[in-house]
């Protein structure tokens, strides 16, 4: 047997440890992160900041709850890393910068190839997370960004002409703690470091 046969398996090992490599970093790209208003350069300089107040909304229900858990770990995560680049949490009247979050969620329904699989379509919740950096002062925007990403399958619907649609009980993943990093990291690197 010639040595071109024998190095054919560790060949083809190697390719496919290659392939495989590839198709599990792929994963960590399914956020989807955008750049709104301003330039973050215009936040050089200031380094404390306080967040606005939340939007009133329903006081009851699982609704209600589960968005203010949602809030309150949005803002501990913002808290966190924000700190993390030199930035400062203060009362509001002592700020430089006003922040705000905002989630906005929507249902997505995405059509397969029915050659290559069971189903033909599938509903999928889609959610978006944006931070806004405001002047505290005059209040006008000075930067915004958003981190969106697939947040579940919620539904599979099969049929061509008539689609019949099976729901899915998937837990709801807002991946916060990647989207709040996505969007910080953008922030300048030259915010000052907090007084000792």
């Amino acid at each position: 047997m010639s040595s071109r046969h024998l190095l054919r398996p560790a060949r083809r090992a190697s390719l496919l440890g290659l392939a495989l490599l590839a198709f599990s970093g792929s994963g960590c790209s399914d956020i989807r992160v955008r750049e709104g208003s301003g330039d973050e350069l215009s936040l050089v300089g200031r380094s404390t900041y306080a967040w606005l107040p939340e939007a009133s909304g329903p006081e009851d229900g699982a609704e209600a709850w589960s968005q203010r858990q949602l809030a309150r770990e949005i803002r501990q995560l913002a808290d966190r890393h924000l700190g993390a680049r030199g930035f400062r949490r203060v009362e509001a009247g002592e700020a430089e910068l006003l922040v705000e979050h905002r989630t906005h969620l929507e249902v997505q329904v995405r059509e397969r190839d029915p050659y290559f699989s069971f189903d033909t379509v599938r509903k999928v919740e889609v959610g978006k997370l944006s931070l806004h950096f405001s002047d505290a002062e005059t209040r006008g925007e000075l930067w915004s960004a958003s981190a969106e990403s697939d947040l579940r399958e919620i539904a599979r619907g099969f049929g061509i002409t008539s689609i019949r649609y099976e729901p899915i009980e998937e837990p709801r993943d807002w991946k916060l703690e990647q989207k709040v990093h996505q969007i910080v990291s953008r922030l300048p690197e030259r915010a000052p470091a907090p007084p000792n």
